[in-house]
C-alpha cells in the first residue's frame, strides 16, 4: 500500500478514492458514480440469482433442504452486500464533493438528496 501523507492510501482506483475523499468534482461523482453505483447493484442481483440457483440448489438438495430458505438466505446476503457497499460509497462520496460544484444551490440540492436517499435506505432497512 502506498503512503499518502502519512495516511496509508487503499490503492483503489483513482476516481474511487478522490470521489470517497471528497476531491472530485460534484457533477462526476453524482452522475458517474451513481452509474458505479447501479452497476454494481445490477451484478449483485445477478451475482445472487446465479450463486442461488445453480450453486446451492443443487447443495441445499444433497443435504436434503429446501432450496428456496437456503436460496433466500444467500441471495440476499450477496445482493445486499453488494448494494450496501455501493450505495454508502456514493452517498458519502455525494456527501463530501458537494461544495465541489459550480453554484452552491447545487451542493444544496445535492445533500438534499443524500439525506432524502438516506432516509429511504433507513426505512427499507427496518421494513425488511
Amino acid at each position: 500500500m502506498a503512503v499518502d501523507g502519512g495516511i496509508q492510501s487503499s490503492g483503489a482506483p483513482g476516481f474511487l478514492r478522490k470521489s470517497w475523499r471528497g476531491e472530485e468534482r460534484l457533477i462526476s461523482t453524482f452522475w458517474w458514480g451513481g452509474a458505479v453505483t447501479l452497476g454494481v447493484t445490477f451484478f449483485s442481483m445477478l451475482a445472487a440469482l446465479i450463486g442461488g440457483m445453480v450453486l446451492l440448489g443443487p447443495i441445499a438438495l444433497a443435504f436434503s433442504l429446501a432450496p428456496g430458505p437456503v436460496f433466500e438466505k444467500v441471495a440476499a446476503t450477496i445482493f445486499f452486500g453488494g448494494f450496501g457497499v455501493a450505495a454508502i460509497w456514493w452517498l458519502v462520496s455525494v456527501w463530501r464533493c458537494a461544495p465541489n460544484s459550480t453554484r452552491t444551490l447545487w451542493c444544496f440540492v445535492a445533500r438534499g438528496v443524500v439525506l432524502g436517499e438516506a432516509g429511504i435506505l433507513l426505512v427499507l432497512t427496518f421494513l425488511i
